[in-house]
């Protein structure tokens, strides 16, 4: 996102923000006053509603742009929008809220908001969005005052009144231009788009993305990259004499139909043949060397909200490597994306109130006596005047999606460090392979060593599954690294995926912990048992000790015990506790 081009277009514009959460209000407002000429922050819809009609008051104009929260006390987002829009009918509105509730998206979208940024803020996806806005301002801006420049001219030279009007009309074209078609393509533009889906009451969509175009623009440059994009758009003018062709983003483009007569068959005819025409197409790099070029492509054949069930289709084209995908209910993650926010609220919730913590379950030797502990992440709340303990399984995935994760890692830590540093246990803590890349986490974790310099002697790192090791090197390193404090290596949820020995001797670990699918019935299934035997006599030539997790019963306990296993974990033993 270029920052000097919003700011060019932002900062003439003044701004009201109306959001209940004080916090999230100021912390906001700072942002968007480094970005706007003026902005006016209120707490809820009843004062914004009340600035809004002062402002008119005071300076003859209505505000250019109000960005509002949905639910808030007193009068909510939806019903301040409608208030607003009965006063000016043309005001812009932009809708940023935790809530991404569909009936609450439908309502606003029928009431003409095109604009919704999602919290908690991603500063690159607001920016795309005030840029959108801003611009579209500015241009309107222009319009006005140049429209207020020809008006006087008409009063004051009512001989020049024909060459006059012909100007108007050639500047009104030149923005309208600027407006609604991509410079670089001579296509329809994103807010031309936006446009006619409002008009239509039944689109169908084609959303393309070109695949790699990244790699195009990193390996060939910028200019060669634009060269493809203009390609790119005369290759789909072909299907122009049927779709209207908008340019949405940087390597995406849409195809728009405007009908409810519509044949699943004769549509999966012409994805067909916009693929083979794209990949046929004889792409030219800028200094003439041929490239081929290939897309995916999301459709959407709906009357309400067709571009995001276009996205929600591409989404899983791309994830499933397909070559195009035609939305249905299936691939819908409305629901999906509504868990995430109301996950993500209850994690911020737990930051703020101190209520994330590690428990801790005992981990024991062959006499059941506890010989360490495993850390385990957990949060809290309060239900019906109840702490319920909430385990990661329902909140882990939202928290690597909003961004939270590291600040739970980090509390973690720094938690089970200080109560382990007043513990003569050993204990282990959880390390993904991708949090190995993870430079903030390794270094939180580094500096909690330093600061409790006889704890690495009883950390156990335990490694989550080996199937996703791409870089060796970069595993042994960061295990060599971690050898230094002391600190012993596992390998966690061993025997899923592709795990073998061929990796374990790789990373030189000082235990495995066998998975717990093939510990649980293990007393009953004959397959389990033999796998299990198998890696306990490999691991014992390897002079690797051995955990069994999962042990659930006695019956589970004295099988494994026979086959050798030198160390148990399980509800049978005992449930995670709060301190070890």
């Amino acid at each position: 996102m270029n920052l000097k081009n919003l700011l060019s277009k932002s900062k003439y514009i003044d701004v009201l923000y109306v959001e209940d959460d004080e916090d999230i209000r100021n912390d906001t407002h700072e942002v968007l006053n480094d970005i706007f000429l003026k902005v006016d922050s209120e707490g809820d819809g009843v004062d914004g509603l009340d600035k809004y009609i002062q402002y008119h008051k005071e300076t003859s104009k209505y505000y250019d742009l109000v960005i509002s929260d949905i639910k808030m006390p007193n009068k909510n987002g939806i019903t301040l929008c409608k208030d607003i829009f009965k006063i000016n009918s043309s005001q812009i509105i932009i809708i940023i809220s935790a809530h991404n509730d569909s009936e609450y998206l439908v309502e606003l979208i029928n009431l003409g908001i095109s604009h919704f940024i999602q919290k908690p803020l991603e500063l690159n996806n607001a920016f795309k969005v005030f840029h959108t806005t801003s611009s579209a301002i500015y241009s309107s801006r222009l319009i006005d005052e140049y429209n207020k420049k020809i008006k006087t001219m008409n009063h004051e030279l009512k001989v020049l009144n024909e060459d006059l009007e012909i100007k108007v009309k050639e500047r009104t074209r030149e923005l309208e231009n600027q407006l609604y078609f991509d410079k670089l393509t001579r296509v329809f533009s994103y807010s031309a788009l936006l446009r006619d889906i409002k008009k239509s009451d039944y689109s169908t969509i084609f959303l393309i993305n070109i695949d790699s175009f990244q790699n195009i623009n990193n390996i060939y440059g910028f200019q060669s990259g634009n060269t493809i994009l203009q390609q790119f758009s005369l290759c789909l003018k072909g299907f122009g004499n049927i779709y209207k062709i908008y340019r949405t983003h940087a390597d995406e483009f849409v195809l728009l139909k405007s009908t409810e007569i519509f044949n699943l068959s004769d549509f999966e005819k012409e994805l067909r043949k916009m693929k083979e025409k794209i990949k046929n197409f004889n792409f030219k790099l800028e200094n003439g060397e041929s490239i081929d070029v290939d897309a995916t492509i999301g459709v959407s054949i709906s009357s309400e909200n067709p571009l995001s069930t276009a996205h929600m289709a591409l989404k899983y084209a791309n994830k499933h490597r397909l070559g195009y995908k035609i939305y249905n209910k299936d691939i819908d993650i409305t629901q999906e994306m509504n868990n995430v926010l109301k996950w993500s609220a209850k994690i911020k919730n737990a930051i703020k109130n101190d209520m994330v913590f590690p428990v801790f379950q005992p981990i024991v030797n062959k006499n059941k006596e506890i010989v360490k502990y495993e850390v385990l992440m957990r949060i809290s709340e309060i239900k019906d005047n109840k702490v319920e303990m909430i385990s990661p399984y329902f909140f882990l995935d939202a928290a690597i999606k909003t961004k939270q994760y590291n600040t739970l890692s980090n509390i973690i830590i720094e938690k089970s460090f200080e109560v382990m540093n007043n513990n003569d246990k050993d204990f282990s803590i959880n390390i993904s392979y991708e949090d190995i890349f993870n430079h903030t986490l390794i270094q939180y974790i580094k500096n909690n060593l330093d600061k409790y310099p006889k704890i690495g002697a009883r950390l156990i790192i335990e490694i989550l599954e080996t199937e996703l090791i791409e870089d060796m090197h970069v595993m042994n390193e960061f295990i060599s690294d971690f050898k230094k404090y002391g600190v012993r290596i596992a390998i966690d949820d061993f025997g899923t995926g592709h795990s073998n020995f061929s990796n374990i001797l790789d990373l030189n670990p000082d235990y495995i912990k066998i998975d717990g699918s093939f510990i649980k019935n293990i007393h009953t299934d004959k397959k389990s048992y033999s796998l299990v035997k198998g890696i306990i006599e490999s691991a014992k030539e390897l002079n690797i000790k051995t955990i069994a997790e999962f042990i659930h019963n006695k019956d589970v306990f004295e099988v494994t015990l026979k086959l050798g296993i030198d160390e148990f974990q399980g509800f049978y033993f005992s449930e995670p506790l709060i301190k070890p």
